[in-house]
């Protein structure tokens, strides 16, 4: 828990105004991809032993 409050703290030093806009226009195909990314990193990494599951939608 402390890794990921760590990571939440400094995580918006990295984002510019920018950021936003390049985002907003990523496919919904590029944000599948991230977001299972995302699911996989969590399952295996050091918090899966903390998660009881997870669901990503994209709408």
């Amino acid at each position: 828990m402390t890794e990921l409050l760590h990571y939440q703290q400094h995580s918006d030093e990295h984002l510019r105004e920018d950021d936003n806009a390049i985002m907003a226009n990523w496919s919904t195909q590029i944000w599948q991809n991230i977001l299972n990314r995302v699911m996989r990193s969590l399952s295996s990494g050091a918090f899966s032993t903390n998660l009881i599951g997870a669901t990503v939608m994209i709408a």
